[in-house]
């Protein structure tokens, strides 16, 4: 149910996304940048966020909490932080050593939010699938 809901949302932001974005009178090139980061969103958002987002919902309702404490905070660290640097600047400085980047602006922002993304759910996914968060809940109710 959770991914036919999330995909009627993103069908009518699909729809409405160029006169919202025409409401706030941008140039073309960050409109195009705008439309373009809302479509991505969306389909990630179609595709990653319920196992990402919502089964970590699942845990913690079974007293499972450190796993999903642990593998979001890691990932929102290693991913949205450093990658995001890595993607979106030329060059990024590390203890002093300058490394290069990809470059990407925004768009490698967005890029890196949807690893962190893919990453957890994929951890979460697991998780889920071995049934290790049920031994908490059991642990729990005895």
């Amino acid at each position: 149910m959770t991914y036919a809901f999330l995909w009627v949302v993103i069908l009518i932001t699909f729809i409405l996304v160029r006169p919202i974005i025409g409401m706030f009178n941008l140039s073309k090139e960050a409109a195009l940048i705008a439309l373009m980061l809302t479509v991505f969103h969306a389909i990630c958002t179609g595709l990653i966020r319920p196992f990402a987002f919502y089964l970590p919902v699942v845990f913690k309702a079974a007293s499972d909490v450190k796993f999903t404490l642990v593998v979001s905070t890691v990932s929102m660290w290693v991913f949205r932080v450093a990658l995001s640097f890595v993607l979106s600047l030329e060059n990024v400085t590390v203890f002093g050593f300058v490394l290069p980047g990809a470059g990407l602006g925004i768009a490698g922002v967005w890029i890196a939010m949807m690893v962190d993304w893919l990453f957890r759910g994929t951890l979460y996914l697991i998780r889920y699938l071995s049934g290790k968060w049920l031994k908490k809940a059991f642990a729990t109710i005895s």
